[in-house]
């Protein structure tokens, strides 16, 4: 983890404070009112702490900033590429929604899809069940 100069860091409110760890080993992490984590080997006495996690997200948020993703080369975008992942998104969420409808692991459901001229298209699905499933999902009826 970077050095954060603590000094320099925002003040924010302690909201809870959780002992982990056994003895010789205890730490104290303080909830901060932003929603970050501040680890000690004490807990605090007061009210508010430096928040080291609000430095590094500021920090972060400034390479982003200066980094020109807009200014991609067109010679490197791969819009096929970028398309097939999108339609392999979805496909992945049908294979997520016959896992929750069913009940089954993800293992057991496959889902199959031809391609038509560059899109994926559902053929059909496979959904393997044990004794025990069938008869769940039968008894729901």
């Amino acid at each position: 983890m970077a050095d954060v100069n603590l000094k320099k860091a925002p003040r924010r409110e302690v909201t809870g404070i959780d002992r982990i760890g056994s003895w010789g080993r205890v730490e104290y992490h303080h909830r901060l009112e932003c929603g970050h984590i501040e680890v000690r080997k004490r807990p605090s006495k007061t009210g508010t702490m430096a928040c080291s996690g609000c430095v590094l997200s500021e920090q972060h948020q400034a390479n982003l900033k200066s980094q020109r993703f807009a200014e991609f080369p067109e010679e490197l975008w791969d819009q096929t590429g970028a398309d097939l992942a999108v339609q392999e998104g979805s496909v992945a969420r049908l294979k997520a929604a016959l896992v929750a409808k069913f009940g089954v692991p993800p293992e057991a459901v496959d889902v199959a899809v031809d391609d038509e001229d560059g899109t994926l298209r559902v053929s059909y699905a496979v959904i393997l069940l044990s004794a025990v499933e069938i008869l769940e999902v039968l008894s729901d009826e």
